[in-house]
């Protein structure tokens, strides 16, 4: 058994966290959020229904400590579970009633203390607020994404007018359409023309002044290649600007309010790492000698290191850690895990997602080498100490 890793999951039960760039760790980091579910093999279908709560660090015996259930959930971000910013013991997620998709913040007692009137795709920093896109829409797209059971209003158009980006004041009883799917198709209309559009992810910066989305077209022909271009603005929807047009791009981190890393396809055809600054033509590399392929990077608290990991080859997946000022990458672990071979494993995959803890000594990921998905921390402070 590996000393450095310990898995906080019960033995033998499918529980997951999700994404890469979400709290799961609680400050104190005494718990850690996370999804139970009774099967990994297929697509969740509209009244398969994810167990939602948290796991104690402590605990001896790893035990699973249900708070409430959904059925808006996908294997890759699951419910967009979350630690509400600025309040202890509170949690966001989302949840479908009826016909419709809805953010709710509950405490760990399982109280529901608010349902908001959209679903969230990402949450303020300091808690003030929360963003929204179409899940339904995305779920046409990319289904390890998207939450089945509620129909795209909007499926027969392009661009509408009425879908696109929402703000959710957490005071307010009512979303806000920011920017529009009309709006952004103005805005990339030198690259994508009248193509069918979507927002596939959506990061906020620290402060929770800007943030960074990924617009993407629908294939052109089923199972076809897609072109992405990231787009910045304000957390109001003004100010919107092209960051990158390359066609290529992946997953991102803000390491400040104006900094923010992204995997990219440069010029010379390589995927690699690279670092913008908002509002702001060029980029530069990180360091393309050691990042080769995509995968999901994140800062460390003091932004001193990057968690890295790879997609699956050979049926192995590596978590890296990079230090960005000796500019030296180490793999820290090689882990057992599937090939992504067919179209479902594409959707149902089990990626590392590695995620910090707040001290900044610890990291969290998600696993399947035990043969059943499972959430486990590592140990860092070996490692952070060379």
């Amino acid at each position: 058994m590996d000393e450095l890793i310990k898995r906080i999951s019960p033995s033998g039960q499918h529980c997951f966290y999700g994404y890469y760039d979400l709290p799961a760790w609680s400050h104190d980091e005494r718990l850690h959020l996370a999804h139970r579910v009774s099967f990994t093999d297929r697509i969740p279908e509209a009244d398969d229904r994810a167990e939602v709560g948290y796991l104690k660090l402590e605990d001896e015996v790893p035990l699973f400590y249900p708070v409430s259930e959904t059925t808006a959930w996908n294997f890759q971000q699951g419910s967009m579970l979350q630690w509400l910013p600025g309040q202890t013991g509170t949690m966001i997620f989302n949840q479908r009633s009826g016909n419709s998709f809805h953010g709710v913040i509950y405490d760990t007692a399982g109280k529901c203390l608010k349902k908001l009137p959209v679903p969230i795709a990402n949450v303020d920093p300091r808690g003030r607020f929360a963003m929204s896109i179409s899940f339904p829409r995305m779920m046409a797209f990319r289904p390890g994404y998207g939450y089945v059971g509620v129909e795209d209003l909007f499926q027969y158009k392009s661009q509408p007018e009425g879908e696109g980006i929402m703000r959710i004041d957490f005071d307010a009883k009512s979303a806000e359409l920011i920017l529009s799917l009309a709006d952004l198709g103005e805005l990339c209309r030198p690259y994508f023309g009248k193509r069918k559009l979507l927002v596939n992810h959506l990061n906020l910066n620290p402060s929770g002044t800007r943030f960074i989305a990924l617009v993407r077209h629908f294939p052109d022909v089923p199972n076809g290649p897609f072109k992405t271009i990231a787009v910045t603005a304000n957390a109001d929807g003004s100010d919107p600007y092209i960051l990158w047009d390359g066609g290529v791009a992946s997953h991102y981190h803000w390491r400040d309010d104006t900094c923010i890393s992204m995997v990219i396809k440069d010029a010379s055809g390589l995927i690699t790492l690279a670092e913008f600054q908002d509002k702001q033509p060029g980029y530069t590399l990180v360091d393309p000698g050691f990042f080769l392929d995509d995968g999901h990077q994140s800062y460390s608290p003091d932004r001193n290191w990057l968690l890295y990991d790879s997609y699956p080859k050979n049926g192995l997946r590596d978590l890296y850690l990079y230090d960005l000022f000796k500019k030296k990458g180490q793999c820290l672990r090689t882990l057992k895990s599937e090939d992504i071979d067919t179209p479902v494993k594409v959707e149902t995959r089990c990626d590392l997602h590695p995620r910090w803890s707040p001290a900044g000594d610890s990291v969290s990921f998600d696993s399947i080498h035990e043969g059943y998905r499972g959430i486990y921390v590592m140990d860092l402070k070996p490692f952070l100490r060379t």
